[in-house]
């Protein structure tokens, strides 16, 4: 058994209708547009009549995590048929076999392609197991081959730089200069990408669960406040002791900055109840003499009403 470009191209099967089979083409040629077209990257390498080419596709992620990008390596091996095709000079009706380490591939097509034999022959680490054997029930169930969107896209690339030209293609297996030791010293197993997938899903993951946590939302900003408040209690002591009348207008401007502060941290009932404790504790300091009270307000917001209340 042999596939050619088209099967990749076109899916076949019971529900595909030409409307819908427009409709998916679409989708896949506007996703070209938006992050693929940009960044694919090809080499290739020949040997004799066979033609062995190397994309690195970008994955559609990519614009959710700017800072921690992946790429999909996917492998086009190009195969003549038979002796007498080696007159023509355009490839696109040869037989090809393909290699795509992206996870979504692995479970929905893997298993169909090993079937096909349109699976290159690579050394077994580069092939999921599970993979190949298991049928992908809820994945594929009617076995089709087309529309996988990273080698609808390698198709595409192809199409618009004239790599189905056999000359095209021989100046860029001459100008890449790449051996197949080359080739499998960095092709990454599928095994190992789908590692590295699931790791930046899981790290990103728990990123934004701690940043959208409202226990580590509130604790910081609790912390900040606590830290805001014992320095301008210290300072509004040291205010007091040179110009009493200033101290207290002060003292009216921080308690209200403070529940500003706290209404904008999204604490609400702990933020009132540090409020109504400040104020009280400012209160009763204040009103003692300034060489004792610098001690008892430090003592009495950061061990009693800050500590319980945040």
């Amino acid at each position: 058994m042999s596939i050619k470009f088209d099967d990749i191209l076109k899916p076949m099967g019971k529900g595909f209708s030409a409307l819908s089979i427009l409709t998916l083409e679409d989708q896949l040629k506007q996703k070209y547009k938006e992050y693929t077209e940009a960044t694919i990257e090809v080499s290739g390498m020949k040997n004799k009549d066979t033609y062995l080419l190397w994309f690195t596709v970008p994955s559609k992620e990519n614009k959710e995590y700017p800072g921690d990008v992946i790429y999909y390596d996917i492998l086009f091996e190009i195969i003549p048929p038979n002796s007498s095709w080696k007159l023509k000079e355009d490839v696109r009706e040869y037989d090809v076999k393909v290699f795509n380490n992206n996870p979504r591939f692995m479970f929905t097509f893997d298993y169909v392609y090993n079937k096909h034999k349109a699976l290159i022959n690579l050394p077994g680490k580069f092939y999921n197991k599970y993979a190949l054997k298991t049928y992908p029930k809820k994945r594929n169930p009617q076995l089709l081959l087309g529309l996988d969107e990273n080698l609808y896209h390698c198709v595409m690339y192809m199409d618009k730089h004239h790599l189905f030209n056999k000359d095209t293609l021989d100046t860029l297996c001459l100008s890449s200069n790449l051996s197949m030791k080359e080739i499998l010293s960095e092709l990454v197993p599928q095994n190992e990408k789908m590692n590295e997938v699931t790791d930046r899903d899981l790290r990103h993951r728990a990123s934004t669960r701690h940043k959208n946590s409202k226990v580590w939302e509130q604790g910081s900003d609790k912390a900040k406040i606590k830290q805001q408040l014992l320095e301008e209690s210290k300072n509004l002591q040291e205010l007091r002791a040179r110009n009493p009348t200033e101290s207290k207008i002060l003292q009216t401007q921080m308690l209200s900055n403070l529940r500003s502060r706290l209404s904008l941290s999204n604490l609400k009932t702990s933020g009132l109840k540090v409020a109504n404790a400040m104020k009280s504790n400012l209160h009763s300091n204040l009103n003692k003499k300034p060489e004792k009270n610098k001690s008892s307000l430090k003592s009495s917001l950061g061990k009693s009403s800050l500590k319980s209340s945040l």
